[in-house]
């Protein structure tokens, strides 16, 4: 007679035996999976962290063109002064020149010849050739310094088209964007003399460099100069691959650097 039981019980056996190598099998493409996904994980990160630096980067050379180009202004405006000047100075000259020539004329021709002294006549020509040197010297001045205004005029314009090419956020609204304060230097100006304190609150500080550090819900901004010539910049969002938009600042506080979505 069979022994129906232990049939059973075998065949139960064997079917739990293919049930744990079934589980043990996912088990292991689980694992393979799960490397996987920490290894793409690691490699967005790295991604992500390359990205921000690259957008900070790019922060910080556009408030440099924003400050290089106020200080071309600034050079344009002086050079255009100073060429003013000179051309008054100029006219000056040629309007003294033009008195000496008529006084050496009425020299000339209205007194005798053997009235004139010579010394005096010398001394005439000399300071009349004096005065026509100084004039072509002025003129040369003229030239450089219009040269100089030129060179400044192209570069000032090649900023301002770089600066042009900085597009506002198309998805933030116009109170969204962050503005902060940036002081430019002034010509034969050294000295910051002024530093503002203000603070602006922002919806959330991301901390890229410590993640376990308690981050702070507000900052203050720092200006990258101090002086009595003050500029207002927007910060201007910008964009990854994911289309995800956010404001990036060039100030370091606490050591930390941060991103304001």
């Amino acid at each position: 007679m069979i022994n129906t039981t232990n049939q059973l019980d075998e065949a139960l056996i064997e079917k739990i035996r293919n049930l744990e190598q079934q589980i043990a099998q996912k088990d292991r493409e689980q694992y393979i999976i799960l490397n996987n996904l920490q290894r793409k994980n690691r490699e967005l990160k790295n991604q992500f962290q390359q990205t921000q630096r690259q957008n900070m980067d790019t922060k910080k050379e556009v408030l440099q063109l924003q400050s290089k180009n106020d200080h071309f202004k600034i050079q344009v405006e002086n050079y255009s002064n100073e060429i003013h000047d000179l051309k008054q100075k100029q006219q000056q000259l040629l309007n003294e020149q033009e008195f000496l020539s008529q006084e050496i004329k009425y020299l000339k021709s209205e007194l005798k010849q053997d009235q004139l002294i010579e010394s005096e006549i010398l001394k005439k020509n000399e300071q009349f050739k004096r005065l026509h040197n100084t004039i072509n010297e002025l003129e040369k001045q003229i030239r450089l310094l219009q040269l100089n205004q030129q060179q400044n005029s192209y570069q000032l314009y090649q900023t301002q088209q770089i600066n042009n090419k900085i597009q506002p956020c198309q998805i933030h609204q116009q109170n969204e964007e962050i503005t902060i304060p940036v002081y430019v230097p002034i010509i034969e100006q050294p000295k910051y003399i002024e530093q503002p304190i203000k603070q602006y609150q922002v919806e959330r500080i991301v901390e890229t460099t410590n993640s376990n550090t308690i981050k702070p819900q507000s900052i203050c901004f720092q200006p990258v100069h101090y002086t009595t010539q003050q500029h207002w910049v927007s910060m201007q969002p910008v964009h990854n691959h994911q289309n995800h938009h956010h404001h990036h600042s060039c100030s370091s506080n606490y050591g930390y650097k941060y991103s304001y979505y």
